[in-house]
C-alpha cells in the first residue's frame, strides 16, 4: 500500500502537455482499478491529440475529472487528413465545452511536411483551427518549430476581447522572444517547457526559464508513456533550484497558472 501511495505522490505534478494514449487504452479496455493518473489528485492532465483518431479516445477518457483534453490536428499529421475533419472537430468542441485545441501548429523544420504545398497546407489547418478556437472561445496549444514569422502573421486576426490563451508547448525561443510575445496585448501567453528540452548545465537555457513571469510559466513532460511521464518530477526539481524556490512553491505556481487557462473557458 505505501508503495502504491508512493507512485501516485511521484506522478502528482501539474502537466501542461501530455499524449499518454497507449496507456489510456489499456486503462480502459482491461477495467483495471483507478490508476495514479486517476486519482484525486487536483494536478490537471493537459491531454493533447495529434491525429484525429486520437480524438475517440480522448472524448473517453476526457470524463476524468483530472484530464484536461485537447482536441487538434499536429502538422505533423496534414497528410492524413479526411475531408470533412474540420467540421467534425467542431462538433467535438460542441459536445464538449471544456475542452482545448491542440496540439496544432506549424513547423518549418521535419523534411517530410516541407515544400511549397505542405506548407501551404500546414497554414490553412492551423487557420482553420485558431478559426474554431476564436468561435467557441478555447485555450490553444502551439507547437512551432522555426515558424515564427508565419505563427505571427496567421495570429494576427485573433479576437483580442476574448483574451484566448495560447500555450506555446515545448517553448524553444529566446528571452527576448518572450518579452516581444508578452507584449502583444491580444495574446493571453504561457511558455511551457518540456522534459525532452530541459539542459541544466546550459547557460541558454537556464536564461530562457528565468526570463518566463512566474505567473507565465508551464511545465510538461509531452510524454507518451507512463514512464516519461514520471520523469516531469525531475523538471521540476530542476526548475525549482534554478529559480531558487522549492519544488512545492513551483508545483503551486504552475497549478494556478493552468488553472487560469482552464478557469478562461468560464465565459464562453
Amino acid at each position: 500500500m505505501a508503495k502504491q501511495e508512493n507512485e501516485i505522490q511521484t506522478r502528482d505534478w501539474p502537466d501542461a502537455h501530455i499524449h499518454f494514449f497507449a496507456d489510456f487504452a489499456e486503462y480502459f479496455a482491461c477495467s483495471k482499478p483507478a490508476s495514479p493518473f486517476f486519482s484525486s489528485s487536483p494536478a490537471p492532465l493537459f491531454l493533447n491529440a495529434a491525429t484525429e483518431e486520437d480524438w475517440q479516445l480522448l472524448q473517453k477518457v476526457a470524463v476524468a475529472e483530472r484530464v484536461k483534453p485537447f482536441f487538434g490536428i499536429h502538422p505533423w499529421s496534414i497528410k492524413d487528413l479526411r475531408n470533412g475533419w474540420e467540421e467534425r472537430l467542431a462538433g467535438i468542441l460542441k459536445s464538449i465545452p471544456h475542452s482545448g485545441i491542440g496540439e496544432i501548429g506549424l513547423d518549418w523544420s521535419k523534411p517530410s511536411i516541407q515544400g511549397p504545398e505542405l506548407r501551404q497546407r500546414q497554414r490553412e489547418v492551423f487557420s482553420r483551427q485558431l478559426a474554431l478556437a476564436a468561435e467557441f472561445n478555447r485555450p490553444v496549444s502551439i507547437h512551432c518549430v522555426r515558424a515564427w514569422d508565419a505563427i505571427w502573421e496567421l495570429t494576427q486576426n485573433f479576437p483580442a476581447k476574448k483574451n484566448l490563451a495560447i500555450i506555446f508547448h515545448a517553448f524553444s525561443g529566446s528571452p527576448e522572444m518572450v518579452s516581444e510575445i508578452l507584449l502583444k496585448k491580444r495574446w493571453n501567453a504561457f511558455f511551457s517547457l518540456a522534459v525532452f528540452q530541459a539542459r541544466p548545465e546550459s547557460d541558454k537555457w537556464r536564461r530562457l526559464l528565468r526570463s518566463i513571469p512566474t505567473e507565465r510559466l508551464l511545465l510538461e513532460s509531452d510524454a507518451e508513456t507512463a514512464k516519461e511521464a514520471a520523469s516531469l518530477e525531475n523538471l521540476y526539481q530542476t526548475a525549482a533550484e534554478i529559480l531558487k524556490i522549492s519544488r512545492d512553491e513551483l508545483k503551486d505556481s504552475v497549478l494556478r497558472n493552468l488553472n487560469v487557462v482552464w478557469e478562461s473557458l468560464a465565459s464562453s
